[in-house]
């Protein structure tokens, strides 16, 4: 397998097979000899229901989130023809069928998806409103997914049991992990497939600086990701960035490869900066939302696990128990790819409250197979490592918009931020803290990004929120009078900027 640290890679192929779309009353080609079915679903989603077509007229409101542990569906539709009044209205296992091209269609993915209807909002009877609207809730249809089974699955990893679970939901399976160390038996006793999943994602053990999550993406794959090691990858700048294909909203060429199309090469990276107007790296609005201290309050600091643990017998110290306990603190990212002026959110500077705000969890006696046990070596412990580094990441989250979607973006994916500021007061305040740190010894490596002010310029590099972030969640939007889908990220970050007056 090749190299993973910073890529997630598709090792099975999903075969479940989303309804298939017939567009009505489009020609193949148009007089320019482009294929028309190549524009549907780009600027606008395409949505049917019970092999109704939905156009960009009829869609109100269109949200596709795949930020949770896999993809859900909200959707406001105009019912103009009225064919829900008529028979048509959604049952149990109708389902809802979409599609999102993208412009290069040779390069990146589509994505085409069915939804199980979760409830239906319909409007009053008696209304005398000409058009009626539906709103839609969706789950991602995965047959078998939520399905209370009894199975016993004998000894292997966790990546192997995963596998054999994809297969069987005919889901693919995409992940940056090569092996874990945590063979064991497994036994589904009655739960729903998807909790099985994550019990055994919980319970994963890969490495001792590692930690895992899954969820399912809007490809059809299950994601087995080990984290720590994206956040540990290297930080690629300027030219060393990845590779992309950069769209923009005002094309309305379908043949990527015309004059004036969207087959330009650029560099993967999301800004704010004025000159990515129109692209599809350009950030459109954004906003902070801190937790810290909610989840720290909760959480601790660390968290110290308790259980008794059973000595061999053969150990010439025999006692029949013993209380075990260590403690359990969130990963930092290795010093190498941290600027000495980043820390992680971890109390006060001139505090030392952290070193005392600790948590404790029981989780009594489970035994592993070296004394004869039915669990991994590193069950127990992974139970709270995965669960406290997990944690760690809901603190403080950058959501941004960009003007239309980015396809060459995908979830877990590490990507540079680079944020300016424009306003006198934010430019002025910027000069003003970079004036602080460089007294008190910064250096110019010490910044994200390399960015000379001359001083004169109207603008400036924001530090606080410029860096390298991990792509935790993406949604796709659309509104009525739209020109395009839009794309909302919440990005993640583990260490960020301290105060220039702390230091």
């Amino acid at each position: 397998m090749a190299s993973l640290d910073n890529n997630i890679l598709q090792v099975i192929e999903p075969s479940i097979r989303p309804a298939s779309i017939e567009i009505k009353n489009v020609s193949e080609e148009d007089k320019g000899g482009n294929k028309q079915t190549k524009s549907v679903g780009v600027a606008t989603p395409f949505v049917s229901i019970n092999n109704y077509d939905f156009t960009h007229e009829d869609i109100d409101f269109f949200k596709l989130n795949v930020t949770g542990e896999y993809p859900k569906l909200s959707l406001t539709v105009r019912d103009k023809s009225k064919v829900f009044d008529v028979g048509q209205y959604p049952r149990d296992g109708d389902n809802i069928t979409i599609l999102i091209n993208t412009k290069n269609q040779e390069v990146y993915k589509s994505v085409h998806m069915d939804f199980d209807i979760t409830s239906v909002s319909s409007p009053s009877e008696g209304s005398q409103d000409s058009v009626r609207y539906y709103s839609f809730q969706g789950i991602c249809k995965v047959p078998g997914l939520f399905s209370e089974n009894c199975k016993s699955y004998s000894e292997g990893t966790s990546l192997d049991h995963l596998e054999e679970i994809a297969t069987e939901l005919k889901l693919g399976l995409a992940t940056n992990i090569d092996s874990t160390k945590d063979s064991q038996k497994r036994i589904q006793p009655y739960t729903t497939t998807f909790n099985f999943i994550k019990d055994i994602v919980n319970t994963s053990y890969v490495g001792e600086e590692c930690f895992q999550t899954c969820y399912i993406d809007q490809y059809y794959n299950l994601n087995f990701v080990d984290l720590n090691k994206i956040f540990n990858s290297k930080r690629a700048k300027g030219e060393d960035a990845e590779s992309m294909i950069t769209s923009y909203a005002q094309s309305i060429e379908v043949d990527s490869t015309a004059e004036g199309g969207d087959n330009i090469d650029g560099k993967l990276y999301l800004t704010n900066n004025a000159q990515a107007e129109g692209g599809s790296n350009k950030i459109a609005s954004y906003n902070l939302k801190n937790n810290s201290s909610k989840i720290s309050l909760s959480n601790g600091y660390k968290r110290t696990l308790q259980m008794w643990d059973d000595l061999e017998e053969s150990s010439s110290e025999y006692e029949e128990d013993r209380l075990v306990e260590f403690d359990i603190e969130a990963f930092s990212t290795k010093k190498e790819n941290l600027l000495d002026v980043e820390e992680p959110l971890k109390g006060r500077r001139d505090e030392t409250f952290y070193e005392s705000h600790l948590k404790h969890k029981w989780i009594g006696r489970i035994q592993d197979y070296s004394l004869e046990g039915n669990v991994h070596l590193n069950h127990k412990y992974s139970i709270l490592n995965n669960f406290q580094n997990m944690q760690e990441l809901e603190k403080m989250k950058l959501v941004v918009e960009l003007q239309n979607f980015n396809p060459a973006i995908y979830r877990n994916q590490m990507i540079p931020v680079l944020m300016y500021n424009y306003s006198k007061e934010k430019v002025e305040g910027s000069r003003n803290t970079d004036e602080i740190l460089k007294k008190k010894g910064a250096k110019p490596e010490d910044k994200s990004f390399d960015f000379k002010d001359d001083g004169e310029s109207q603008m400036t590099l924001d530090s606080f929120l410029s860096g390298h972030y991990i792509v935790g969640g993406l949604e796709y939007i659309y509104e009525t009078g739209n020109r395009t889908i839009s794309q909302r990220l919440t990005l993640l970050r583990r260490e960020w900027p301290v105060r220039a007056n702390s230091i």
